[in-house]
């Protein structure tokens, strides 16, 4: 997740739109629970906000990684890995688009 803002911006609205596409996929059998963040002192729902639920996660990364310190003060807690955590299901989005696109190209 770069932290140079244009850029940013531009991840931010491919993910954003990763997320859309495979959560109103109904060609493969998926259970994607709630859009909530739960670190420290956040405790965020974020329901059909796609967009906002991508730039908190973003934001709390980029906190992590500039600073890991004062990121655990600012959330008051221990970070914990919390940005491979988040690089890691990036890449699960990225497989679930894959196993998506290839059952559509199967019908």
């Amino acid at each position: 997740i770069p932290s140079h803002t244009a850029r940013l911006d531009d991840h931010i609205s491919t993910w954003t739109t990763y997320l859309r596409t495979i959560m109103s996929d109904s060609s493969l059998k998926k259970t994607m629970g709630k859009l909530e963040i739960k670190i420290g002192d956040i405790n965020e729902t974020y329901n059909n906000d796609v967009e906002g639920y991508i730039k908190k996660l973003f934001q709390i990364d980029e906190w992590c990684r500039e600073n890991p310190i004062l990121a655990a003060k600012k959330l008051n807690t221990k970070i914990d890995k919390f940005p491979q955590k988040i690089r890691l299901k990036l890449r699960q989005l990225r497989v679930l688009k894959a196993l998506i696109n290839a059952k559509k190209d199967q019908n």
